[in-house]
């Protein structure tokens, strides 16, 4: 026989087991969250690189042994940024529109959520109060529109969470409200019609404060307002713009160079597929089988990018000859994307403003920390159905204080996503004078320091909002498997304090309140009263942070059904109401409506309720039950029945899980 104190440490190390498994479990359907989303292509250069085809599978990506000889070239080889790569990401975005991200092909959680649209709206706050300042540098016309304009939009989901935390700074920015205007843009005219339609942006395109324009980023050069048919072009605007591009420059053009033994050589790519033949070159399944080849050729930086407009040459040569410089005696050598579709825009952009200036803010699976170019190699391309690359936010940072503005980069190495803003000026705009040779080195990171000092209220909401817990970190709290640690030797001690200490900070946001649902719902039912009402006053913002896009992601249902659970059958008839608005129009959610009218001693739209599941669904049996149970209801006593509410499988009508 065992003593007693062993048994206990058998019993625990089991439970160990079955945590870690569970945890193991977690972190698997976690990879097929936003975790899956970048195949690193290097992994499959070499000799060996013609052996593999990588394919999607659902919502996965897989490699495949593929070997059937001939590699198809699409391409010759041309410049990394005007080659073939980038139409083919533009046919996949054209092609999938809003599915994109709703079938979570594209990465949006980390950069469309309560907490980041906070963070960008505190930042905002900070920048007007310090135009107010009586020694500030940017004067704003508060009788003209400040114009917020977001690249790259896609469904609208950043846009709305942005809107909410900047309506409830509206009484403490130092702007009339009224005269901001937020245009989404995006060039693909199914994202565009699925803002139009959504919900969720109705009430802001209604105020005035929302408006949206199609924009090609690389090829428009205007934009025209599709509520106000205001035209956004050169010089047209009294304020400066503020520009939002969130995972936008890791999609633009880039070029990419190498740096071997103190020459700088410019990167050429010929695209091609594992494919013997590709009847249409524009496919983006393409993107998923490419099989490419590089080239490098020697360039001067003064002769690369000496045909730009603007005297924008200048500007670019300073920022690859800091390259060039650093990794002269480096026996390693470099290698680097730079964003030059990125710098044409956010050059362009500029000259909206009578005065030549634009605040940028921008997330990005990016880098600031020049380690990660140490090396010779070719670009690695993310592949998540398109592809991106890592955006080159040093080159940015550069280029930005050689135009005469500051960039503020996040202090943090190790991230999925660098978070960074911009002040784009021109020359002398800081009454400082700059050489080339400040452009080298560690001095440009001193130039910034000292222009970023006259905005302190900017400076100081990107140290707390950015540099202290951040969207990285955020992001990352939201991938723990668990925000709580099981105690096994105390079975009393349930995590629903925990989880809701986590929503709060997460500012209620329903893709957290999605990750822990089951725990919610096994826990609601035996948190004490205080715990349930602290719960409770938290989900009308819950409720109102969510923005439709995944139809199995059904927040008002979920939400019905706990106020169900509660007895609270008012609140769960309108929650029920609302999920058949936004999506679930099922014989279970009319059926379910009725059960709360039921309750509600409304017995005769209980009736009309439970008939429309019929007409719904013939076949949903406890409708015909329940409507012959009001048939017989003289005398009946509600209380010896307990209804459950019935769920509906995802996209179909009437099916119960």
């Amino acid at each position: 026989f065992l003593r007693p104190s062993a048994v206990r440490g058998i019993m625990k190390l089991f439970y160990i087991l079955i945590f870690a498994s569970i945890t193991l479990a977690i972190n698997q359907q976690r990879v097929k969250g936003e975790q899956h989303l970048y195949v690193d292509t290097d992994d499959f250069d070499g000799d060996d690189a013609d052996d593999y085809e990588i394919r999607q599978n659902g919502d996965q990506f897989e490699v495949d042994d593929f070997d059937d000889g001939d590699r198809f070239e699409l391409e010759g080889f041309e410049k990394f940024s005007e080659s073939h790569l980038w139409d083919l990401m533009l046919a996949f975005y054209d092609q999938k529109g809003p599915n994109s991200w709703a079938e979570n092909i594209v990465p949006n959680v980390i950069t469309s959520n309560p907490f980041i649209a906070k963070t960008y709206a505190k930042m905002l706050e900070g920048f007007l109060r310090d135009t107010k300042r009586k020694d500030s540098k940017v004067k704003l016309n508060e009788s003209e529109p400040l114009y917020i304009i977001e690249f790259g939009a896609g469904p609208g989901k950043f846009t709305f969470h942005f809107l909410r935390a900047l309506t409830e700074l509206r009484k403490v920015l130092d702007f009339p409200f009224k005269n901001i205007k937020y245009v989404m843009t995006d060039f693909a005219d199914s994202n565009f019609e699925f803002w139009l339609k959504h919900p969720a942006l109705k009430p802001y395109f209604a105020s005035g404060l929302l408006d949206a324009a199609k924009f090609n980023l690389l090829r428009s050069d205007s934009l025209t307002l599709w509520k106000s048919g205001v035209v956004l072009e050169t010089g047209s605007l009294k304020n400066p713009p503020v520009v939002i591009a969130n995972y936008v420059f890791d999609t633009l053009n880039s070029d990419t160079f190498q740096v071997r033994d103190g020459a700088l050589l410019q990167g050429y790519i010929s695209v091609g597929s594992k494919r013997r033949h590709e009847p249409d070159p524009l496919n983006p399944e393409i993107i998923l089988r490419m099989d490419n080849r590089f080239d490098y050729r020697e360039e001067s930086p003064s002769e690369v990018y000496s045909q730009e407009n603007f005297g924008e040459g200048l500007h670019l040569e300073r920022a690859l000859n800091w390259y060039v410089d650093h990794f002269a005696e480096d026996p390693e050598g470099g290698s680097f994307l730079f964003p030059i579709a990125g710098f044409r825009i956010l050059s362009h952009i500029t000259t909206f403003s009578v005065s030549n200036t634009a605040l940028i803010l921008s997330a990005d699976r990016g880098t600031v920390n020049t380690d990660d170019f140490r090396g010779l190699f070719n670009p690695d391309l993310g592949l998540h159905g398109s592809f991106s690359v890592l955006v080159n936010y040093h080159a940015m940072d550069i280029w930005v204080a050689s135009k005469g503005g500051f960039a503020l980069t996040e202090a943090q190495d190790d991230n999925p996503l660098t978070t960074n803003a911009f002040f784009l000026a021109p020359q002398h705009y800081f009454d400082d004078k700059v050489l080339d040779e400040q452009f080298l080195g560690s001095s440009v990171q001193s130039i910034n320091q000292e222009r970023a000092a006259h905005f302190p209220h900017l400076l100081q909401q990107f140290s707390e909002q950015v540099d202290g817990f951040g969207p990285t970190d955020y992001h990352t709290m939201h991938l723990l498997p668990f925000p709580f640690q099981l105690d096994i030797d105390n079975d009393h001690n349930p995590p629903f304090k925990t989880l809701i200490a986590i929503l709060k900070l997460s500012n209620w946001d329903p893709e957290v309140f999605f990750r822990f649902i089951d725990v919610i719902n096994e826990q609601i039912s035996t948190c004490s009263k205080k715990l349930l009402n602290d719960f409770l006053r938290g989900i009308p913002k819950l409720a109102s942070n969510y923005f439709y896009l995944d139809p199995n992601r059904d927040l008002p249902f979920e939400v019905a059904n706990i106020y169900f659970e509660l007895k609270e059958f008012k609140l769960a008839l309108t929650y029920f109401k609302k999920s058949f608005e936004y999506n679930d129009k099922s014989s279970s959610n009319v059926f379910n409506q009725g059960l709360c009218y039921y309750y509600l001693e409304d017995l005769e739209l209980a009736m009309d309720s439970f008939e429309a599941a019929l007409r719904l669904d013939s076949n949903n049996e406890d409708a015909v039950v329940w409507m012959d149970i009001l048939r017989r209801s003289e005398g009946f006593t509600r209380r010896k029945l307990k209804p459950k509410p019935q769920r509906a499988a995802p996209n179909t009508v009437g099916e119960e899980l």
